[in-house]
């Protein structure tokens, strides 16, 4: 029972560290780590917290994902058309639920409270963000808040730097439970770091972007 559960939380991982690593993955996963979960020490606190680590990859990625759908919108000269705006709200919505999922995932652990309270704090400034956004891309360029303009991508960052102290502490729990599990997690991260790298390097676009707008 818990080899078979634990190897669905372990594939939720791959599943996210896939997305860029497919093959060094699988290797790693067929012929060390899975084998290696039957070690586990504290079997039910290591899959909640595997469990937990996985949502907090996914909101790290829902958060870094929301960059694609706004960027269009928010530069451009005219008002975002339904279109544009029906797929940043979609995107939003999904980032907010996997904050929620997190969330749940977090409350089962002893020290759940105090991760949750911080993912919250960062779900309310991504909620803060997209509002902006989402008021400014309404209209014209020439009518748009700057700021909501110019920071967006740098504020989608710092969400993401934000909740990164929590995916380090269950990320330690887990590997001081089995230290065998360290290569997993870490390649998890990586994926997720070569992601966020590659959206930070977009935002360095948004001030000559933003240049085209009448002063």
């Amino acid at each position: 029972m818990y080899s078979g559960t634990l190897r669905m939380r372990i594939g939720k991982l791959f599943a996210l560290s896939m997305l860029t690593v497919t093959v060094f993955a699988v290797v790693l996963g067929a012929e060390v780590l899975i084998p290696q979960t039957r070690i586990f020490t504290d079997r039910s606190d290591a899959i909640k917290r595997v469990d937990a680590f996985g949502t907090i990859l996914m909101v790290s990625q829902q958060v870094a994902g929301l960059r694609a759908p706004y960027i269009s919108p928010i530069f451009q000269e005219g008002a975002a058309t339904q279109a544009q705006i029906d797929v940043t709200t979609k995107a939003a919505k999904a980032a907010e639920a996997s904050f929620e999922s997190a969330r749940r995932a977090l409350l089962v652990l002893d020290d759940g409270a105090a991760m949750a309270e911080n993912l919250d704090r960062a779900a309310r400034r991504l909620k803060d963000i997209t509002t902006a956004a989402d008021r400014a891309m309404s209209v014209p360029l020439v009518g748009r808040d700057s700021v909501a303009i110019k920071g967006f991508l740098p504020a989608v960052a710092e969400v993401i730097t934000n909740i990164e102290p929590i995916m380090n502490r269950l990320e330690g729990r887990v590997v001081d439970a089995d230290s065998s599990l360290a290569a997993l997690l870490s390649l998890a991260r990586t994926a997720q770091d070569l992601r966020v790298s590659a959206g930070n390097r977009a935002a360095t676009l948004s001030p000559a972007l933003s240049a085209r707008r009448p002063l």
